[in-house]
C-alpha cells in the first residue's frame, strides 16, 4: 500500500508544469506561519496533476498510437490518485483549491485538443517531455528545501515516478512519434 502511495506521489510530480494555474486562498493559518515554498509547491503539483489528468484523458481519443494511448491512460490513472493525496494535504494546511486550469495551461490543453493522429501524438510527447523536466525540478527543489516534513517526503518519495514517466516519454518520443 505504502508503495502504491509513493508511485502515485511522484506522479503528481508532473503536476508541476500547470501547478501555477490553481488559484488558492487561506482558510486559516496553520500553526504558525505558512510557508510559501510549502504552499506554492502544493498549488503547482495540484495543477500540474490536473493539467496530465486532462491530457491523458484526451491521448485515449485523439491518438492513433496504441503506445501514446497506453501512456495517457496511465498519466490519468497515476495522477488522479495523487492529486487525492496532495488534496488531502492542502485541506490539512487549509489551502482552498480551485481545479480550474490557468490560461496558459488551458492554452496547451486546447492546443492538443484540436490535434487528431500524428499531429496529436508529436505535440503530446513534447508536452509531456516538457511538463516532466518542470515537475522534477519543482518536486527536487521541495525535497531539498521545503519546510513542511510531510511534503518534503511526498516530494522526495514522488521523484522515481517522476522520471521513470520522463523516460517512457522520451522512449516513445523515439519510436511511436517517427510513425
Amino acid at each position: 500500500m505504502k508503495k502504491k502511495i509513493i508511485v502515485l506521489l511522484v506522479l503528481f510530480g508532473t503536476a508541476y508544469v500547470h501547478a501555477q494555474q490553481t488559484r488558492t486562498t487561506k482558510k486559516q493559518p496553520e500553526a504558525g506561519m505558512v510557508q510559501q515554498q510549502d504552499h506554492d509547491f502544493v498549488m503547482k503539483a495540484l495543477e500540474g496533476g490536473n493539467a496530465e489528468i486532462m491530457k491523458g484523458t484526451l491521448a485515449k481519443t485523439n491518438s492513433t498510437s496504441p503506445q501514446i494511448m497506453e501512456y495517457g491512460k496511465m498519466m490519468e490513472q497515476d495522477h488522479h490518485s495523487v492529486n487525492e493525496k496532495l488534496r488531502e494535504m492542502a485541506r490539512k494546511k487549509g489551502y482552498n483549491v480551485n481545479d480550474k486550469l490557468s490560461s496558459d495551461a488551458q492554452q496547451q490543453f486546447d492546443k492538443l485538443k484540436n490535434l487528431h493522429g500524428t499531429d496529436f501524438d508529436r505535440e503530446f510527447v513534447t508536452q509531456m517531455v516538457s511538463d516532466h523536466h518542470k515537475a522534477i525540478e519543482l518536486f527536487t527543489q521541495q525535497s531539498e528545501r521545503g519546510q513542511n516534513a510531510e511534503l518534503k517526503t511526498f516530494a522526495s518519495e514522488a521523484l522515481p515516478k517522476l522520471r521513470d514517466h520522463l523516460t517512457r516519454i522520451e522512449q516513445l518520443q523515439g519510436t511511436a512519434v517517427k510513425r
